[in-house]
């Protein structure tokens, strides 16, 4: 606490002294107050750095919630784990979309009009992280090409960050809700001699994949991806980002 007037001192030896007992803590800023910056450093990638991240060893151990990998190991038929090396990385892929997880695919908008790669690679769900004002403009929308391709198509609208943030857990359950619709209906397909097999051991069951986009690929949907690992493996947010940042600079 401050020293308290001394009524024996002049007005400006007291005003001096309460002047020296409020020293400032920080430097003074004319700028707008704003969160701190998050420093995330790179993996250190090596043959076994994957238990670095947090993806390496049984489903027991993915997620702090045993159902969330119960789940995903049905869905996936145990396929749920991280590439298994860092991708090197070309300036000109940015154009593209990456695998990040074995169902998750990140990229740019341009990447949805690849049908190719989309046939290829499986995507069963195109899934767009996009700002409100694009949706009303009818902007970054996957719907004509997934008609196209027969696959089906979602989009998450929010107006700024805190509203992205706020839509993290919908996003999540609508990539859930995508696979578990995906393996149900290819086990409803099953011949009963076939199904007890397939369901033990993952043979003719094809899990869904997404492919999660925006703008850049690198804002928007990075999040939600990130959001996603955060949520269903159970990975801090530092890990959770370098494992986006393996896969997609």
């Amino acid at each position: 606490m401050p020293t308290p007037p001394d009524p024996s001192r002049g007005p400006r030896q007291n005003f001096q002294s309460l002047e020296l007992s409020h020293e400032p803590t920080s430097a003074y800023t004319h700028c707008i107050p704003a969160p701190p910056r998050i420093l995330v450093p790179p993996p250190a990638w090596a043959p076994n750095s994957l238990s670095l991240l947090g993806l390496q060893h049984s489903h027991d151990s993915v997620s702090s919630e045993i159902k969330n990998a119960e789940f995903l190991r049905r869905v996936t038929s145990g396929d749920f784990r991280a590439p298994k090396s860092q991708q090197e990385w070309k300036y000109e892929w940015r154009r593209r979309a990456q695998r990040i997880l074995p169902f998750i695919h990140l990229g740019p908008m341009g990447a949805i009009r690849d049908r190719d790669f989309l046939k290829s690679e499986g995507i069963t769900l195109l899934l767009a992280i996009r700002n409100i004002r694009s949706a009303q403009a009818k902007l970054l929308d996957g719907k004509k090409v997934a008609d196209e391709i027969g696959i089906a198509s979602h989009a998450v609208d929010v107006d700024g960050n805190p509203e992205l943030i706020a839509a993290f857990p919908r996003a999540v359950q609508l990539i859930n809700d995508h696979l578990s619709q995906i393996y149900a209906r290819q086990v409803q397909a099953l011949p009963n001699d076939a199904l007890g097999k397939s369901i033990m051991d993952g043979s003719n069951i094809s899990m869904g994949k997404v492919l999660i986009f925006c703008e850049s690929g690198n804002e928007r949907s990075a999040a939600v991806v990130a959001a996603y690992i955060m949520a269903m493996y159970g990975l801090d947010l530092i890990r959770a980002i370098q494992i986006v940042q393996s896969q997609r600079f």
